[in-house]
């Protein structure tokens, strides 16, 4: 099962580790979304776990050196968008990423495609569109837009 949670420093601040290394040292599948860069430094964290038994203990494993809050994917989303100022969406395997990534994922074509149009260059005509093609997937992923 997949939740989240959102995961902020007690007021004290006497937290020995963070939570990425609590999650690490114990095995945990955790993927820190965002983080939030002004006021309370919240993290969101994408966590996947067997059932609500585990949830539940990992949960509580937090609690106990940091303020931790289970979010709603909906929640999730709106924290995440919140953190970064960035557009956020839901992918098709259910988990929250950057829209810009969905973006990507849903336009880039597979690698066999790819690897087919590169095979399939015969002249300069088609190195150049390549190229661009090429180009403006570069483009996009620095840019952090499409145009």
């Amino acid at each position: 099962m997949i939740f989240y949670l959102r995961v902020k420093p007690n007021v004290d601040g006497t937290s020995l580790i963070t939570p990425k290394e609590y999650f690490k040292s114990n095995a945990i599948a955790a993927v820190n979304l965002a983080m939030e860069s002004v006021g309370d430094r919240n993290c969101l964290y994408e966590i996947t776990c067997a059932d609500a038994t585990a949830r539940d203990a990992i949960v509580s494993g937090v609690q106990v050196t940091w303020t931790a809050a289970l979010r709603t994917q909906a929640e999730a989303l709106a924290d995440a968008e919140s953190y970064t100022g960035a557009a956020w969406g839901i992918s098709g395997a259910e988990q929250i990423k950057p829209q810009r990534v969905l973006d990507l994922e849903t336009n880039l074509p597979a690698w066999a495609t790819v690897s087919t149009a590169i095979d399939n260059i015969a002249n300069l005509a088609d190195a150049k569109a390549f190229l661009q093609k090429l180009s403006r997937v570069v483009y996009w992923l620095a840019k952090e837009t499409e145009t």
